[in-house]
């Protein structure tokens, strides 16, 4: 029999790989989840689609990472570690087949340059995370030296990653945004070559793993990115009331997506048993007959590792043989009863004939986990290393092939030779057989080899030690290390493998530590904080607060207002947080030195975007210039390009577009001089929506593309939900409803992804409204109401008025003018603050078009009037002409002698500013429903122009029509806008009229 597994009967579920691949290869990126329970032959799959793979494609580099049982959740980003190490030092991870091992090194070190540029630009902050930066920084000079700036910007960001925490930072990237860096550099590699990634036994991944897979099969659609998954279903399954595996909504995404992308091995198993068994005895000469290989499949069912094992065990025990001829032959009868039932059994069964020097190597091995160290056993064993790997790489590997050698490695000048377990388990048998004692000591024995072996670098596998110490109650060194793993977890944004570390860290730190337990509990509200987990954020805070006492403890005190300021921000609860950064900037003031006037600034900017949310301009306003007051004479000068932002975005608020602008473009220059990507991507932002409602289109599109560019680069996810939705707004008022579709619907999966809950509901309402403008009002209606509960849920005045004024013209649209007129009204009793005096004009026409339709037309005149009034107030052309045609349409609607010819000179001015362009050559757009009530008051006065106006009336809506690339959108647009259909007729009608 084969003394190693032949890859048989798997030739449909290899070429099903190769069709994947070559999409993958076109640009049309793809995944595959290869499943199977234990032993049913994925290794073997992906080794010889890995091999044939390589063989075939030139230029393919192959990237993988395992999972590991022994450790989940407390290795955060575990297989990726893996992986991104191997794409920088071409050591190949352990999901990598061995047969490609070398090719694939060469391949990957031909490539470093660009490994190294995309890494520099695309994963700048996962240098010094996620693979150890200032070896890398050595690596990489010469791929890095032409590259201008390329390394000092790293050399900073390493520096930054080294340097102590410090105390509640409130704006370190999350881990959506660090996922985001990964994702774009796996993007950028695949588009330079085409990239093959393998994730092992997915089944254990840990959490931030998950996300990140999740996000890449988002992502794939336009890559040559193929990304093939081994895992176990059977861990997938959950007893009855737990909640369901995180890796269970990932593939039912996928499957979403993409359609077929699972390959189930154990139902080709069960399908093709038979043909497993006869093709893996046929790989050999043999006499082996029918009754035989019929008796094996009634005992393993074509189960591989039960097949393979059980004829292992059948030569190893005589009972197959070599014959005269060289194949093999049964030596006599087979008793089956005696055969083990289960593959633990089989283990057993190979384990029993080892000495007790193997099996105390393999126990030590066992306590280590899956993957484990020649050298570490040898220092347990006081042994040397070489005897160690004699063992291990002689019969332990061959004949036996209970483990198998991964790599050596350096550590300064100590060797690390590094070994995997045949099959896991393998080594969870053995781990199992250890009683409570002995594995107290072998974890304790393999704690402070580790420790030894490592030294100075014990800390990059802080979470394998304080794993080991834990095991072995050595509270003190557990917690020591736990605090390390929790760090680097939180700066990788493993955050739910950070709040298990600190939480368990906590656990065993003594009440009378009081600095150890302020880092912990910071550091967990800052995760918190994070994830929007307010009341556990809030519980924290309050721990912190408690053991705030005392005057060496006064900065805490003022950074711990700061925080819950920061918090009710974040929660829209606009009261708590204006009260909590009143309290902070009062405690601040006692100190009077830099920090202080820093805390000062910081409270007194939450402060004022906490009243500009709920639309108190003039508070807002106060603390602004306070602030901008401050940190001049404090020299704080990027906490004054802040407090210039708000006031820009203030500025933009009331109208003031140029002053705006001039604001906004002294504060980008601020955060370009600090460079500070974050707030310059901001700041381009509202630079966008304001040159947007200049109507420069051509120049808001630039700002936006710049800040989109930021955040895709430093992975801000939430800012590219908002850069995405104001491109959809540009894209609204271009007349591309299709585009501005598409951008909310990007923007809202960014925001239901993030937990942003204000631009989800920006998001809706964006959606709402470009619904509305092709007609499509039951579905609009739908989104607005959800935006404007949400908007109510949180506080948000702003959208709060916005929305209902849609809603006002979606039932208005619908036929429904007593709806209509609700929600106008009630969005006039919102706005009543100076900011949100702007979304009072267009309440005030809805308002006058909804008692048009009730017959109440006296009220109607008297609401069109104050909107004129606002519109002569705020300068707005736009709302100037809507007023004026509320107004005509009420008295049209009144039907009196001389209405007709009063209504058309009201809708004159219409005519001369539809001719006007702006500085861009942009046409000012309106409602076309200003065009209608103007050619009605033509028809009414007797005007023999009206033909004209409503020919001119039709060419504008199919000019306007033309813009719409979806066809359904389109032809919403054009027939189901009650405005726009009743042009249509009119123009019908005049035209058969005057033939």
């Amino acid at each position: 029999m084969p003394e190693t597994e032949h890859f048989v009967a798997r030739k449909a579920e290899l070429a099903r790989l190769h069709e994947m691949l070559e999409l993958a290869l076109t640009g049309k990126g793809q995944v595959c989840f290869v499943a199977g329970e234990a032993g049913t032959g994925k290794t073997a799959l992906s080794e010889a689609f890995q091999a044939e793979a390589q063989t075939r494609y030139a230029d393919l580099v192959i990237a993988g990472g395992a999972c590991d049982a022994q450790v989940g959740d407390s290795s955060p980003y575990a297989p990726f570690h893996e992986l991104l190490a191997a794409l920088t030092d071409g050591v190949a991870g352990r999901a990598v087949a061995p047969k490609v091992k070398k090719e694939n090194s060469a391949r990957v070190l031909k490539t470093m340059r660009l490994i190294a540029e995309a890494l520099a630009k695309f994963g700048p902050d996962l240098v010094g995370v996620f693979i150890p930066g200032t070896p890398f920084i050595g690596k990489m000079a010469d791929f890095l030296i032409d590259q201008a700036g390329l390394r000092d910007k790293l050399k900073k960001r390493i520096s930054a990653k080294e340097a102590a925490h410090p105390l509640l930072v409130s704006g370190s990237l999350s881990q959506d945004q660090i996922i985001e860096q990964f994702v774009n550099l796996l993007r950028d590699l695949a588009a330079r070559m085409p990239l093959l990634i393998v994730l092992d036994d997915l089944h254990w991944a840990d959490t931030a793993s998950i996300d990140l897979v999740f996000r890449l099969i988002r992502r794939l659609a336009d890559s040559r990115l193929f990304i093939l998954c081994a895992l176990r279903p059977h861990d997938l399954r959950s007893s009855p009331g737990d909640a369901p595996h995180p890796l269970e909504k990932v593939i039912n995404e996928a499957r979403r997506l993409r359609g077929d992308i699972w390959l189930d091995l154990t139902e080709v198993s069960e399908r093709t048993g038979r043909d497993f068994i006869d093709a893996l005895i046929d790989a050999e000469p043999n006499h082996i007959g029918r009754v035989f290989r019929h008796n094996l499949f009634a005992h393993t069912e074509g189960h591989p590792l039960f097949t393979v094992e059980l004829l292992r065990d059948f030569r190893d025990r005589g009972i197959l043989v070599l014959d005269q001829d060289e194949a093999w032959t049964l030596a006599g009868p087979v008793d089956w009863s005696a055969i083990p039932a289960r593959v633990e059994g089989v283990v057993a069964s190979r384990l029993s004939g080892l000495t007790k020097e193997l099996r105390d190597v393999l126990d030590i091995a066992a306590a280590e986990g899956q993957e484990f160290t020649a050298e570490l056993i040898a220092r347990v064993e006081s042994r040397e290393g070489r005897d160690i790997v004699r063992h291990l790489s002689g019969q332990l590997q061959n004949p036996l092939q209970l483990v198998r050698g991964l790599d050596t490695r350096r550590l300064g000048a100590q060797r690390l030779s590094r070994y995997r377990f045949g099959h896991q388990l393998v080594q969870k048998y053995l781990y199992d057989e250890l009683d409570a004692v002995q594995r107290s000591y072998l974890h304790e024995a393999v704690g402070f080899a580790l420790e030894a072996l490592y030294g100075a670098e014990a800390s990059s596998i802080a979470p394998q030690l304080a794993r080991h110490f834990e095991l072995a109650g050595f509270p003190d060194k557990a917690r020591f290390y736990l605090a390390q793993a929790a760090d680097q977890a939180a700066a990788e944004y493993a955050n739910d493998a950070a709040i298990d570390f600190f939480g368990r860290s906590l656990a065993l730190t003594p009440a009378s530590a009081i600095s150890d337990r302020i880092a912990l509990l910071s550091g967990r509200e800052r995760v918190y904080n994070v994830l929007g987990q307010r009341e556990l954020q809030r519980s924290d805070l309050d721990a912190l607060q408690e053991l705030a006492v005392g005057p060496e403890q006064a900065r805490l005190r003022t950074e711990l207002l700061i925080r819950r300021a920061s918090m009710a921000l974040e929660m829209s609860d606009f009261g708590a947080a204006i009260d909590a950064a009143t309290a902070a900037e009062s405690v601040a003031a006692d100190d009077g030195d830099r920090a202080a006037a820093e805390a000062r600034v910081k409270a007194m900017l939450i402060r004022a975007r906490a009243h500009f949310q709920r639309g108190e301009a003039d508070a807002s306003r106060t603390d602004i210039e306070a602030a901008l007051a401050l940190s001049r004479a404090a020299d704080l000068s990027f906490h004054y390009g802040m407090a210039l932002e708000q006031q820009g975005v203030l500025r933009w608020s009331v109208g003031d577009f140029t002053g705006a602008k001039a604001i906004l473009e002294e504060a980008l220059g601020l955060y370009r001089e600090a460079g500070d990507l974050r707030a310059e991507s901001s700041a381009l932002n509202n630079l966008g929506i304001v040159t947007m409602d200049q109507r420069d289109f051509a120049r808001a599109g630039q700002y936006y593309e710049q800040g989109r560019a930021i955040v895709v680069r430093t992975g801000q996810r939430v800012s590219e939900g908002y850069l995405l939705m104001n491109e959809g707004n540009a894209g609204y008022d271009a007349g591309d409803y299709g585009l501005a579709r598409r951008c909310a619907e990007l923007a809202l999966e960014i925001a239901v992804d993030s937990s942003e809950r204000q631009l989800q509901a920006l998001s809706l309402g964006n959606l709402a409204e470009t619904l509305a403008e092709v007609g499509d009002y039951k579905a609009a209606r739908g989104q607005a109401e959800r935006a404007l509960a949400l908007a109510t849920k949180i506080g948000f005045r702003r959208g709060m008025c916005a929305w209902r004024n849609l809603l006002s013209w979606i039932l208005l649209s619908m036929g429904d003018a007593p709806g209509g007129l609700a929600h106008a009204e009630a969005g006039i009793a919102l706005a009543s603050e100076p900011a949100l005096r702007p979304r009072l004009g267009g309440l005030r026409m809805r308002q006058a078009r909804a008692l048009t339709a009730l017959g109440r037309h006296a009220e109607a005149m008297a609401a069109a009037e104050a909107a004129r009034a606002l519109a002569s107030e705020l300068g707005s052309p736009a709302l100037a002409v809507q007023a004026d045609a509320a107004r005509a349409e009420a008295m049209l609607a009144r039907g009196e002698a001389g209405d007709g010819a009063m209504a058309l000179r009201l809708c004159l001015a219409e005519a001369e500013l539809l001719d006007h362009a702006d500085a861009g050559g942009v046409p000012i757009e309106y409602p076309l429903w200003t065009s209608l009530v103007m050619i009605q008051a033509m028809v009414a006065a007797g005007d023999t122009r009206a033909p004209d106006a409503a020919r001119a009336a039709v060419d504008a809506l199919k000019a306007r029509a033309a813009r719409i690339t979806d066809l359904a959108m389109r032809r919403g647009f054009v027939d189901d806008v009650p405005e726009h259909s009743a042009i249509q007729r009119l123009h019908a009608a005049l035209s058969a009229k005057s033939a």
